[in-house]
């Protein structure tokens, strides 16, 4: 089925005449005698086009075209009437009617694009407002994260099941995936919401300054230390304390972190008496504490301890399939800021993005963009405005020797990029795609359902 349409005529032979072309060309169609009527079935069926007379008894065509543009936007609207001049044509179009139709109907090849390109512009305001419904429910669900991939789905469905526990979680994800994001999801959906989340780096202090940020210190405790001063934990008690890059820290740092999680109270830098401490530990390291503990670099007991529950963040480059949700909300985000109408991203760049293999991650994609949206000079983000390194680094990047890939992992990288493109190329159509590929549909669609491939994003990168 190409969509569905609503005609709506008081002439039985003109609804007779489009509904029979429209059916032949695999068109939904119902059929609506006047306004009103139309309206109510305009309520409980999805139309992509209403195609409306000028001319009819109790509401006529510009009335009807009025209520459907305030309540229904997305639904396109072509005028047809005998009675059309220019005056009226140029009123309807400024209303919002995508085109009209002059009666009687003798032009069907042009008539048939009208519609067609009328259907095509339906179903992208359509797709635009779905997955901006989706980018804001991500949001507002998830403190930012942005995803509607299998490997993000996994990720949103642990914050669910840890949230309203206390069960310390370790994050494990290189940099630029959004630990931070997914710590304070974590927080905002627990019971401890109400309270701070305290978030601290522990790769960005010396370990001797840490110690003192974390626990606090008395007056006189080490040199500068002029007054007593609350640590962290003492500030996020009944919350929760991030502690990102936790693989930076110290054998010595970790063996009085563990003491504080075991015994649940700390004790100031300097001082003697301890402090009870109710605070939620969640962690995240872009190294994998595993190897970390073989090592030798990094505590076992510790890493039992605040590895009740893990999350794994995924890179990127795998789940590239992210990628239109993600630049949709940064050139919203972007635009808004600088003031700019920035809305669509070229097919050349397009290309580009589906074969980087994104090394900083969603951090890296944001900067990209914020970087085209403050150069470039049209609506359009074009390659020009990407930075050269980017360009210079595709096609190389993903297949090189240095990134420690086998053959298998290579040919798979290549299989998954060669799809997303394909698929981006064919509107997400899988018939097409394997028509052009020289693949069986079956295997094709064996392969999407493989990679996770939602087919339905592609239409946002048109």
């Amino acid at each position: 089925m190409n969509g569905k349409i609503l005609i709506v005529d008081d002439d039985p032979s003109t609804l007779d005449m489009l509904q029979i072309m429209l059916e032949a060309q695999d068109y939904f169609v119902i059929n609506s005698y006047d306004g009103v009527n139309a309206l109510e079935k305009i309520k409980s069926t999805d139309f992509d086009l209403v195609i409306t007379d000028l001319k009819m008894p109790r509401k006529n065509g510009i009335e009807l075209l009025k209520e459907i543009k305030s309540n229904y936007p997305e639904i396109e609207v072509i005028m047809t009437t005998a009675y059309m001049t220019i005056d009226t044509a140029i009123s309807a179009m400024k209303i919002g009617a995508y085109d009209y139709l002059t009666k009687p109907i003798e032009d069907l090849d042009r008539a048939r694009i009208i519609i067609e390109k009328a259907i095509e512009k339906a179903r992208i305001q359509s797709e635009n407002i779905r997955l901006r419904s989706q980018i804001q429910g991500s949001v507002s669900s998830y403190h930012g994260l942005i995803g509607k991939s299998k490997p993000m789905q996994k990720v949103y469905e642990i914050i669910d099941k840890v949230a309203q526990s206390d069960t310390a979680v370790l994050i494990q994800g290189e940099s630029g995936t959004g630990k931070e994001l997914v710590a304070r999801a974590i927080h905002t959906k627990s019971k401890r919401s109400e309270n701070k989340l305290i978030p601290i780096d522990c790769g960005s202090l010396p370990h001797e300054l840490l110690e003192s940020e974390l626990f606090g210190h008395v007056k006189g405790a080490f040199t500068g230390a002029i007054a007593d001063k609350r640590g962290l934990f003492e500030d996020a008690n009944h919350g929760t304390l991030f502690l990102d890059e936790i693989s930076s820290t110290d054998l010595n740092f970790q063996s009085k972190l563990l003491r504080a999680l075991q015994h649940k109270e700390i004790r100031r830098v300097g001082g003697n008496q301890t402090a009870k401490i109710d605070t939620r530990l969640i962690s995240a390291s872009n190294r994998d504490l595993k190897t970390e503990v073989k090592n030798g670099n990094f505590r076992q007991d510790l890493f039992y301890r605040i590895n009740i529950v893990t999350i794994d963040l995924p890179p990127l480059r795998d789940r590239k399939e992210d990628l239109p949700l993600l630049c949709d909300s940064f050139l919203r985000k972007f635009s808004d800021i600088s003031g700019k109408e920035v809305s669509k991203i070229s097919d050349e760049v397009i290309h580009i993005f589906l074969n980087y293999t994104w090394p900083g991650n969603v951090r890296e994609l944001e900067n990209v963009i914020e970087r085209a949206v403050i150069l470039t000079s049209t609506g359009e983000v074009r390659k020009c405005d990407l930075p050269p390194e980017m360009l210079d680094a595709n096609f190389i990047g993903v297949f090189s020797t240095s990134n420690n890939l086998n053959f298998n992992e290579a040919k798979e990288i290549f299989e998954k990029n060669y799809i997303l493109q394909l698929l981006k190329e064919c509107n997400g159509n899988i018939s097409t795609a394997a028509r052009k590929s020289g693949l069986l549909r079956q295997g094709l669609q064996a392969k999407v359902k493989k990679l996770g491939i939602d087919t339905k994003f592609f239409k946002k990168l048109q």
